[in-house]
């Protein structure tokens, strides 16, 4: 099941700090430093805070027409926050994904 856990054993915890991807599961010794992440997860995060933002830039607009001092406070905070959480869960569902099709192509192989 998909989890900040590592996917191997789900008992270890996938992130070290914030964003940092541990090397080696100290449970079962997957070793996820060799799971390439790249840019992917941070594409999926912008489309998505973006689409967010702008719906609730528009909303906060058209229900209480604030000055533009409030858009300035609220949105940027919404946006570093969010796209924070948002890529950590996004970037351990990459690595999840990447496992999960890694073993099925060694599954086949023999």
């Amino acid at each position: 099941m998909y989890s900040l856990r590592c996917p191997g054993c789900s008992n270890s915890r996938l992130f070290d700090g914030l964003l940092r991807v541990i090397d080696q599961c100290p449970k079962c010794g997957l070793k996820l430093s060799t799971y390439e992440k790249g840019d992917g997860p941070i594409v999926f995060v912008v489309l998505i805070m973006g689409a967010f933002s702008v719906s609730l830039m528009a909303w906060i607009e058209f229900t209480y027409s604030p000055s533009i001092i409030v858009h300035l406070i609220i949105l940027p905070i919404f946006i570093i926050f969010g796209s924070l959480a948002l890529l950590r869960y996004i970037k351990a569902l990459f690595i999840y994904i990447e496992y999960k099709n890694r073993s099925r192509n060694n599954e086949k192989k023999h």
